[in-house]
């Protein structure tokens, strides 16, 4: 019975201790977040600088024969140039509104599923990196510098070209319709309890009290 003031006076600097890991923990997680979507609107406006200083006005430049190629294009229009040049000033306002639409419908969600893990978000930041990528472009210069071409020979030849901003949109809902088609439904559950965030209040509890 001599120990328990010591014993009662030492857990609320526990308590103070799993907050304060907690807090490191959020901090560090949003740090990643913010790291992912930095590190793919820089990589993409990096690139779309690179191409309009040394491939705009010269001839395509052939990268792999056959499978890969890089050039200047300005897309007006839509995702991998549909729509391009044909497009009103209209349409391509809409499609503006569009894009920031979806960028703020985006941070909303990942905002509201902030508890969750990072690897869950990670096709959302790509996603969104793309789209605010695409969205500096359509503002700074009234198009979208476009610039890969990748090609199968003349079977499989998309005519159009496409940028980083645009890999990382697909790459990102790739991600997510594999997974909803494979992997959810059958592992949600299990997914759910392995990968739900636990909390300085969950994963500790007081002593019972005698």
């Amino acid at each position: 019975m001599a120990d328990m003031p010591a014993l009662e006076a030492a857990q609320p600097e526990s308590w103070i201790l799993l907050l304060n890991q907690g807090t490191s923990m959020q901090i560090a997680k949003y740090f990643i977040l913010i790291a992912i979507v930095a590190t793919g609107i820089f990589s993409d406006q990096a690139s779309k600088k690179w191409v309009t200083e040394h491939l705009k006005n010269k001839p395509v430049l052939t990268v792999i024969p056959g499978a890969l190629e890089l050039g200047y294009t300005e897309n007006r229009g839509m995702v991998f140039g549909i729509n391009n040049r044909r497009g009103s000033t209209a349409t391509r306002g809409v499609l503006r509104i569009i894009r920031i639409l979806m960028s703020i419908g985006l941070i909303a969600y990942i905002i509201y599923s902030r508890k969750r893990p990072v690897i869950v978000h990670i096709p959302l930041l790509l996603i969104l990196s793309g789209a605010i990528g695409n969205i500096i472009d359509s503002f700074t210069f009234g198009h979208v510098v476009d610039f890969i071409h990748m090609h199968a020979g003349k079977v499989l030849d998309w005519p159009f070209f496409y940028n980083l901003a645009d890999a990382y949109v697909c790459i990102g809902m790739g991600i997510i319709i594999i997974y909803s088609l494979f992997f959810e439904k059958k592992g949600s559950r299990k997914t759910t309890s392995k990968w739900a965030p636990v909390s300085p209040s969950d994963s500790s509890s007081p002593p019972p009290q005698e």
